[in-house]
């Protein structure tokens, strides 16, 4: 509480005028991740391409986006919401389901089309979120490899995981190069 007083220039004792507590500065942290990206996907569900597959890879690369513009709030929205009280849990609740929906129907779109391997489309719609959600683990800004090539290679892999495979991939492959790979 002290750091997020000095950072934001107020005295520890003044952040509960805005805040009436540390689980609502918390809740504040993840309306502000989960917010951002319901409006990044739905500027891609906005955008001039009308196919889907190409808005669905646009909505797996925006996903990734998130990592480098706000590492903090997504390590929050990931790991954290748990200790919300039950009424900010299910508020925030309520937009992660928002979002989610948002890739869930994108996939059942495409599915519809025949463009899309057959499934339940709310598994593989988490199945690649939690692809994407487990770079909160290892994935650091300013790193070697940046947010776009990481985000391209996931997407691929995604796209591949995703389309009936007798429908040649579309979507460009990451140079593997450009990945470097430290021994263990």
């Amino acid at each position: 509480m002290a750091d997020i007083a000095q950072a934001s220039g107020l005295e520890k004792p003044s952040l509960y005028h805005y805040f009436k507590s540390k689980k609502s500065i918390l809740s504040g942290v993840l309306d502000l991740g989960i917010d951002d990206l319901i409006a990044d996907a739905h500027l891609v569900l906005k955008s001039d391409t009308t196919d889907t597959l190409d808005k669905l890879y646009q909505l797996f690369i925006a996903h990734s986006r998130n990592f480098e513009q706000k590492i903090a709030h997504v390590k929050a929205f990931l790991l954290e919401s748990r200790v919300l009280d039950q009424v900010e849990r299910e508020k925030y609740l309520t937009k992660r389901h928002e979002y989610e929906r948002i890739i869930i129907g994108t996939i059942g779109t495409a599915q519809a089309e025949g463009r899309v391997r057959d499934g339940d489309p709310v598994l593989m719609a988490y199945g690649v979120l939690g692809m994407f959600n487990w770079m909160v683990q290892w994935y650091r800004p300013g790193g070697s490899v940046t947010i776009e090539d990481i985000g391209a290679m996931l997407a691929d892999m995604a796209m591949d995981a995703l389309l009936i495979h007798d429908e040649p991939s579309r979507f460009p492959r990451s140079d593997p190069s450009a990945v470097e790979h430290t021994p263990t």
